[in-house]
């Protein structure tokens, strides 16, 4: 995956993901290796499984998704578990 690849493109513009409309805020290309790509995927609001429907809908495969943050929480200041 490249980052002008259309698919991302798509997650920006919004698409149906079963019963409701699903657009990131922002998706950002951050590296690619041989057979993957790492992206940082930023939502207003997340539904249940948004990343993962609007992966899937676009054919893009999900290998690994990282929460980063919920609002001002970061994983940068949390314990494990």
């Amino acid at each position: 995956m490249l980052p002008d690849d259309p698919r991302l493109g798509v997650l920006r513009e919004g698409i149906n993901v079963g019963p409701y409309f699903a657009r990131a805020k922002r998706v950002d290309w951050v590296s690619s290796g041989d057979r993957c790509a790492e992206l940082r995927v930023t939502l207003d609001e997340g539904r249940h499984r948004q990343i993962r429907r609007m992966c899937r809908t676009v054919k893009l495969p999900l290998r690994r998704l990282h929460r980063l943050s919920i609002g001002p929480v970061t994983v940068a200041g949390l314990d494990l578990g």
